[in-house]
């Protein structure tokens, strides 16, 4: 059988008198569960982290979907991140790849904090099932970017180089 093939078998009985009738069409894809991704990327892109992974085996069946686990601070336990990570999202599908605000993984669960490494692994889905863990991989480090402040302001009546005051 060759992989991401769809087959047809029926089947019949026989006796010492004759054969039976045939079955129903039993129709089957040859495919299993998908191989695991190569170890993500994470890499910072303003406030948030793109979460990428090469391509796979999908062994015969399309990839439905992925989940992306980010390490937590205690460096043990890695959740999964389903709130701007949606891993059903048909581009997430299409480019391996998620993006992640750094805003939620500095609170619980993930708990980071400034300048640690991100990491993250991730499992593919298929009709027949989940993979294993990729390899956990990283690059990005936690760091956030100020908003722009805000009632920035000069004095324009001020003509005087050395009194141009600016007010955050």
């Amino acid at each position: 059988m060759t992989s991401g093939i769809t087959y047809e078998f029926r089947v019949e009985s026989r006796n010492s008198y004759d054969y039976s009738a045939t079955s129903d069409v039993l129709t089957l894809l040859a495919a299993f569960k998908p191989e695991a991704p190569g170890a993500p990327t994470t890499t910072v892109i303003a406030n948030k982290v793109k979460v990428s992974w090469p391509n796979h085996l999908t062994n015969g069946s399309p990839i439905t979907g992925y989940k992306v686990y980010i390490l937590q601070h205690d460096k043990v336990t890695f959740t999964q991140e389903s709130v701007d990570c949606i891993g059903t999202d048909a581009s997430v599908i299409a480019n391996r790849e998620c993006l992640i605000k750094l805003d939620t993984l500095i609170v619980a669960p993930y708990s980071l904090v400034l300048n640690e490494e991100i990491w993250a692994k991730v499992i593919s889905t298929n009709v027949y099932g989940d993979s294993t863990f990729s390899p956990a991989g990283n690059d990005g480090l936690t760091k956030l970017i100020p908003d722009a402040p805000i009632n920035l302001a000069n004095n324009a009546a001020i003509t005087d180089a050395s009194k141009i005051g600016l007010v955050w």
